[in-house]
């Protein structure tokens, strides 16, 4: 009895030895499981936060690049604008109608008449069983024709209809194309002759042909001196804060977002400064270039912004044109002779020759 004890007690130590091993191996595996899930959570956290930084980063590249077109002015070559480029060209649309020509239908099931036999003499009903059914064959046939012409009938009809309509507005468009082109003939005939309407809405359009133009300036007053061919020229622009708002983005961790950075006074004045230059330049340029007319020989630009006067340049036709302004010593000489830009926002520049005329 004493050893049978001895050889339990022996067993039941073994037992507890190897669960207590058991959970120990459990234990490091799980200690192990969780260092893995950490180092995961951590690597997936690092990434996340990679590519968000690199959202940001890609969102601030858009943003710079869409500054880029206040970077320099688009420079037309000489004589680009035409008259003519104005005008529409006719040209005959094709004609597709939108009714669908009907077809021809057949019997949508089989009606099995009977071929013609001798026993039809002794059975006369099989004889009347087989002229019903070529009857009813015919009538079936007769009224499928008769749906079809019905329908082809009233398409031919719409289409008469449609052709019509089709020729009518046809007529209007090339009549209303003619009446525009007359209108651009006459038009060119008055800015020829120095119109000074005509000269105000052909300088009007010169300013409105590219998107630098389009996205600065906001109203403008425009007046022009036939006998002296002198262009005075108001234009208002955006506030700054509204173009140059934002100089970057950066990922917020707090809220998990893509949030825009305010730009800094320095920065946004310094590209304020930077775009009434080229503005101005852009100006000269657009005009002088495309006066195909010979309407300006002189042109004086103030460029406001909040309601003072930022910039004011005052230049010759013939002056201008002998700059290059690529050349960067020719540019600093132009704008140091005949550009006056701000140095304090609140107070302006004094323009060269001004026009009192509500900028619209």
């Amino acid at each position: 009895m004493g050893f049978e004890r001895i050889i339990i007690s022996a067993l039941k130590e073994q037992e507890r030895e190897a669960k207590r091993v058991a959970r120990q191996q459990e234990q490091a595996r799980n200690r192990i499981l969780r260092e893995q899930a950490r180092y995961q959570a951590t690597v997936q956290k690092q990434r996340y936060l990679i590519s968000k930084k690199d959202e940001a980063l890609q969102c601030t590249q858009e943003l710079l690049e869409s500054y880029k077109i206040y970077d320099s002015f688009i420079q037309n070559s000489p004589n680009a604008f035409s008259f003519q480029n104005l005008k529409k060209e006719y040209s005959t649309p094709t004609h597709i109608s939108t009714y669908k020509k009907p077809l021809k239908r057949e019997l949508n099931y089989d009606i099995k008449i009977p071929a013609e036999s001798k026993l039809e003499k002794l059975f006369p009903s099989m004889k009347a069983k087989r002229i019903n059914l070529e009857t009813e064959k015919r009538k079936k046939e007769r009224e499928l024709e008769n749906e079809y012409e019905k329908e082809l009938e009233e398409y031919n009809s719409n289409i008469k209809k449609e052709k019509l309509e089709w020729l009518k507005s046809d007529k209007e468009l090339k009549k209303s194309i003619e009446e525009y082109n007359a209108e651009i003939d006459d038009f060119e005939q008055k800015c020829f002759v120095l119109d000074e309407s005509a000269v105000k809405n052909f300088i009007e359009y010169l300013l409105e042909k590219d998107d630098f133009h389009k996205k600065t300036i906001i109203g403008k007053a425009i007046n022009y001196n036939k006998k002296l061919k002198k262009l005075i020229m108001n234009i208002q622009i955006d506030s700054k804060d509204n173009i140059f708002k934002y100089g970057s983005y950066k990922y917020c961790k707090q809220t998990d977002t893509i949030e825009p950075v305010i730009m800094k006074v320095s920065d946004s004045t310094q590209m304020l400064r930077n775009l009434l230059t080229n503005l101005c330049i852009g100006i000269f340029s657009q005009i002088f270039n495309n006066d195909i007319i010979n309407s300006t020989d002189e042109i004086v630009v103030n460029i406001y912004h909040n309601r003072i006067c930022s910039l004011s340049g005052k230049i010759q036709k013939n002056t201008f044109k002998n700059f290059d302004l690529s050349n960067p010593n020719d540019s600093l000489y132009f704008e140091t002779q005949y550009l006056r830009v701000f140095k304090q926002l609140l107070t302006g520049v004094k323009p060269f020759e001004e026009i009192y005329s509500e900028l619209v």
